[in-house]
């Protein structure tokens, strides 16, 4: 039999927001400022003042340790004007702060390759952008392919680089010094020293399967001139060799999506760049949207799936070949075989999460009006279900955001629209990352800005909606106290919140406990419940757990509600008489089937005794 009290107190809480919450970005790195010196520090040492000039469409890596790799596409100083970069940093994302590694601190630097495939402290390559291909292998090493820069004239790189991140040195492994090299296929499937994909650029289409061979796809490659590809390569770092696997040998090509859902040899994406991949846990390679062609308005919004063993491409989901398709969302976090994002291209800032699931942010779409090109929606797929959904915001392409205060999640947060960002992820935290890359300017909308803002996600599982903006006025906690039939009994308690967002801290009596609505074990005396919601809105409350007296064989439960001692006579009439300690008289009093109460505020606290008729043993009662 249980006896419950109820106990409800509101207490006011400061909204303070030192820590992060899922589903709310955070401002944790960087500065506002468009186009602003870089800030280098000393050399390989993280500091909170340093910051990169996060332009658009360079190289990001992560490596095994987790850091987060990052190669400058451009170069700004007041001493040495302005070009492209070829600068390396690193960012520490439990510091959350940079470490400028290595580079040439001069913009347009023409490279110094060293002897092809001989590491040394000297190499160093060409500074680039637009896009070259980026891998991390298993064993920690970062590679780096292509790309193109303006050094006098439009140079196209065909150059493949590896950077020890131990050593921190780079090594020529593959490709030629030369500009303009058209790829050479040889047999497709068949590995070959003298294949190459030739010149290309825009090729954020890469992956690093599980035997630790690197994959890129398409992007715009050069022959006669830049052209676009639809081509799948396999390099592979033990052969130091390239394979053309898949895709045509030609250029511009439709592609051939077959049946949705259905593997078929014959089945290809059609050409395109900056499209946005990922691989699954199962090792499979996934391919979305990029550019068709270069007109403006030839974006895709298709997904597809590779499958290494079976060298097999799949059309899983989007609009077949339509380009500037405006694509379909329900709610927030509302999944759907239907769904699909926008068409778009350069959404390079992408994730594979510990579920295995697929994320993508931003880019620039054709299939909006033009303040709204540059997106900052977030969406995920799920592999298992086929089916896309859009985690935020409400539109599709807010381009103006809200920067927030650096250091402080808030619902209200949001990145700028933009394109051609570096995104990162943190399996520790399920934390996503995003820098840089080129974002709407209100007051200009014809020119993007570069700003050199990090921020941070940590990805939300349970789609929690919050309101913007947030306030808080306290929480209500309310904490309902139970009575057991244990002698010497303890009580437990349920709580509840009436305000506040998921997920809860909880302290009692000053310490952690894990199951904040559930509190078991609680001995008798004061206790003091303090709940903290996800943005540091917080509220408390102090309860009572009273001494029991149990006897419940024979119908009688009592314990102490403040000044009150009550009495649960569950079957019979009781005659009860209850003496002090030196045994005077202080009740005699009949209790009828029931709850009754009588006050003892003018009762000394002591311990007394309680006796049920003149033949049941008397029973000690602690009044406090």
């Amino acid at each position: 039999m249980l006896l419950r009290a109820s106990i409800t107190a509101l207490v006011g809480g400061l909204c303070c927001t030192a820590f992060s919450q899922p589903g709310i970005w955070t401002w944790v790195s960087g500065d506002t400022t468009h186009q602003q010196e870089p800030v280098k520090g000393t050399p390989g040492i993280p500091d909170s003042l340093n910051r990169p000039l996060g332009s658009y469409e360079g190289a990001r890596w992560t490596g095994k340790d987790d850091m987060f790799w990052y190669f400058e596409s451009g170069y700004l100083s007041t001493t040495n004007g302005s070009g492209w970069g070829a600068e390396l940093w690193l960012y520490d994302p439990q510091l959350e702060q940079w470490a400028w590694v290595k580079g040439p601190d001069v913009p347009n630097y023409t490279g110094h390759y060293g002897l092809l495939g001989v590491e040394a402290p000297a190499n160093m390559p060409p500074a680039r952008g637009f896009g070259p291909a980026a891998w991390a292998d298993t064993t920690g090493n970062l590679w780096l392919f292509g790309g193109t820069a303006y050094i006098n004239d439009w140079v196209y790189y065909a150059d493949l680089w590896r950077f020890n991140p131990i050593t921190e040195n780079w090594t020529w492994i593959n490709g030629t010094q030369q500009s303009g090299q058209a790829p050479i296929y040889g047999i497709q499937g068949v590995p070959d020293a003298a294949n190459h994909p030739g010149s290309r650029n825009e090729m954020i289409a890469t992956w690093t399967d599980h035997e630790n061979n690197l994959w890129l796809f398409g992007g715009q490659a050069f022959n006669n001139g830049p052209v676009v590809g639809g081509d799948l390569w396999r390099y592979s770092i033990t052969e130091n060799m390239w394979t053309w696997m898949k895709g045509p040998s030609s250029f511009g090509t439709p592609g051939n999506y077959g049946v949705q859902g259905v593997e078929d040899p014959l089945n290809e994406p059609g050409s395109r760049w900056a499209a946005t991949t990922w691989t699954d846990k199962a090792g499979d390679l996934w391919l979305f949207g990029g550019r068709r062609t270069n007109n403006w308005y030839d974006n895709l919004n298709d997904l597809w799936r590779y499958r290494i063993s079976t060298n097999s491409w799949t059309w899983m989901n989007g609009t077949p070949g339509i380009v500037s398709d405006t694509g379909a969302m329900g709610g927030l976090c509302e999944e759907d075989g239907l769904f699909s994002p926008s068409s778009r291209f350069e959404c390079s800032a992408h994730w594979t999460d510990v579920d295995g699931d697929l994320w993508l942010w931003g880019g620039r779409t054709s299939a909006l009006v033009q303040n709204e090109s540059f997106l900052n929606d977030l969406w995920k797929y799920d592999v298992e279900t086929n089916s896309w959904a859009i985690m935020g915001p409400e539109q599709p392409a807010d381009a103006v955001g809200d920067f927030g205060q650096k250091g402080d999640p808030d619902p209200c947060n949001r990145p700028y629209g933009a394109m051609g960002n570096m995104g990162w992820y943190r399996a520790e935290t399920n934390s996503i990352y995003l820098f840089g890359g080129q974002q709407f300017r209100p007051e200009l909308p014809s020119s993007a800005a570069t700003r050199s803002l990090m921020w941070r996600m940590e990805l939300d599982t349970n789609c929690i909606v919050y309101e913007c903006p947030y306030l808080c006025d306290g929480l209500t906690v309310n904490v309902s106290v139970l009575y057991g039939n244990s002698s010497p009994a303890v009580g437990s308690a349920t709580v509840s919140m009436d305000v506040g967002y998921a997920p809860y801290t909880a302290l009692l009596d000053g310490n952690v406990v894990q199951s904040w609505d559930t509190l078991t074990g609680l001995a008798p005396g004061s206790h003091e419940l303090i709940i903290t919601d996800a943005f540091g809105c917080s509220g408390s409350t102090s309860f009572e757990v009273t001494a029991v007296i149990d006897d419940d064989d024979d119908g009688l439960v009592i314990h102490q509600e403040g000044t009150m001692l009550v009495f649960d006579v569950l079957h019979a009439p009781k005659r009860l008489t209850m003496f002090d300690a030196i045994g005077r008289l202080v009740m005699d009093r009949q209790f009828d089937v029931g709850r009754s109460s009588v006050d003892i505020s003018t009762i000394a606290q002591g311990i007394y005794c309680l006796r049920q008729g003149e033949k049941r043993p008397a029973m000690k009662l602690f009044i406090q």
